[in-house]
């Protein structure tokens, strides 16, 4: 739809409101201009892109919220806003938004913040139990429990307490507590360590509760590595042809998506090898305690052994290869690639593993998929044990197979990908590393952005190189 008049003054009215909320306000013409802009570019029927430069002093975050709110209302489509970091982010949900909520009684909005900013309840509670106390078998199925000293226990059980009586929301940045890396290390989670739906406390976890309320949210307050990560793989946000989408500190754009094609993992040899063993188990334990009644074809124990030796035979010429490259002298060492051009022997190999690890990736996914359905079948500490194990096996091979792809690549964005191998000694152990990262990020994001989201506006004070938009 076009810019219509009720949308036009719908935003007149709320502009005006500003001034019996915010003391002093001066309406500026060149935050008018960017309100009429954002406006006609989010409303646009075929779909419109806007760059805009706006220096410090104009009002940019109100300037795209109050016509990105109102277009996305008269549209009944999810406004997007995304910054550079948690703390912008934050400022937009805590203090910009609420503000406008004044104005705007039935605005809904919500964070989506990355999973390790939110306080883990199953995690929490395994701690703020006291030593010697019955626990829940269920809080267990860990490897490893998290130590916490009595200090921390005792912080613990205010956190618990906190989230419980609903002072706080879960979320580390919003409890007035400074809360130190080590502990919220403790109490916190990430993607591999995650049971999700199959956890006791999904339906009070503040993750979960969080992308819950995007399905029904006005707003949606975002950063910009978590849109990048949510656009790759599809998740977490509402449908991209159906979002208007505001990218504010624009600048870092690149960087974040340049972060997203730099990827490194080990390769020394025995730990590969240890790895393909683990997992050749895990397997096998799949197949006995779960008795699935549609394997995939790949976990047919001999076919999956015939795989793993296939990528054995790869692995030891990736070792022989590297060797000659970067011999074992005792110190750290590192060999860069020229260009990102590798060996003739050595691409192959690394195009290899890219298909016979993919592989391995999709027999994990469908295991993991697989588990998360039985949890009324199944011994349920047994199987959420297993639901982690697959968890971090996929997470591994979803990080090694970015490897040997980007490896297997001559170019991103018609630029070289940098590639390195590193040595380092742990406990007079070598390690060797694998490196990738892409240099120019243009066609990621024409594929990620321009093309895939209809209305997107990106601004900052500072877009232009050499006072030129196009320069670079």
């Amino acid at each position: 739809m076009a810019l219509s008049s009720s949308i036009k003054n719908q935003i007149s009215q709320w502009y005006k409101a500003l001034s019996t909320h915010i003391d002093g306000f001066i309406p500026r013409e060149p935050q008018r201009q960017m309100i009429a802009e954002v406006a006609k570019t989010l409303a646009d029927e075929e779909g419109r892109h806007l760059v805009i430069e706006a220096p410090t002093g104009v009002g940019k975050t109100l300037s795209y919220l109050i016509p990105g709110i109102a277009v996305s209302r008269a549209e009944k489509k999810p406004l997007v806003v995304s910054t550079a970091n948690v703390a912008l982010q934050d400022q937009i949900y805590s203090k910009d938004l609420p503000l406008l909520r004044k104005l705007i009684p039935d605005l809904k909005f919500t964070g989506a913040f990355g999973r390790a900013r939110y306080v883990c309840p199953r995690n929490l509670e395994a701690i703020c139990a006291a030593e010697g106390e019955q626990i829940d078998l269920m809080l267990l199925v860990e490897d490893k429990t998290e130590i916490a000293n009595s200090e921390e226990r005792e912080l613990c059980r205010r956190l618990r307490s906190d989230y419980s009586t609903f002072i706080w929301d879960g979320l580390r940045d919003h409890h007035q507590l400074a809360l130190s890396d080590s502990l919220w290390a403790k109490v916190s989670t990430d993607k591999m360590n995650c049971l999700a739906r199959n956890c006791q406390f999904y339906h009070r976890c503040p993750f979960f509760l969080a992308r819950r309320e995007i399905e029904s949210a006005d707003v949606v307050v975002a950063n910009h590595s978590l849109v990048i990560a949510a656009l790759e793989n599809e998740s977490v946000l509402p449908d991209a042809k159906n979002l208007l989408l505001i990218l504010d500190e624009g600048h870092h754009i690149p960087d974040v998506a340049r972060d997203s094609l730099e990827v490194e993992g080990e390769i020394t040899l025995f730990q590969l090898n240890g790895q393909l063993d683990t997992f050749v188990r895990h397997v096998e334990q799949y197949l006995l305690q779960f008795r699935p009644t549609k394997p995939p074809a790949l976990a047919n124990i001999t076919r999956l052994q015939a795989h793993c030796e296939k990528i054995r035979e790869c692995f030891k010429e990736l070792a022989d290869i590297t060797q000659v490259l970067l011999p074992e002298r005792r110190e750290a060492a590192e060999y860069l690639f020229e260009l990102g051009k590798l060996p003739e022997n050595l691409l192959l190999c690394c195009q290899q593993l890219f298909k016979l690890t993919d592989g391995l990736r999709g027999l994990s996914e469908a295991i993991l998929n697989d588990l998360t359905d039985q949890t009324a079948k199944q011994d349920i500490v047994r199987l959420h044990h297993a639901i982690l194990q697959t968890s971090r096996t996929l997470g591994y091979f979803e990080n090694i197979v970015k490897l040997w792809r980007l490896a297997s690549q001559e170019e991103s964005s018609h630029a070289p990908i940098s590639k390195w191998l590193t040595r380092r000694y742990e406990k007079n152990q070598s390690h060797l590393y694998f490196h990738c990262a892409g240099i120019r990020v243009s066609e990621q994001l024409t594929q990620l952005l321009w093309r895939n989201i209809p209305h997107v506006v990106m601004t900052s004070a500072t877009l232009r190189s050499l006072n030129n938009l196009n320069s670079g």
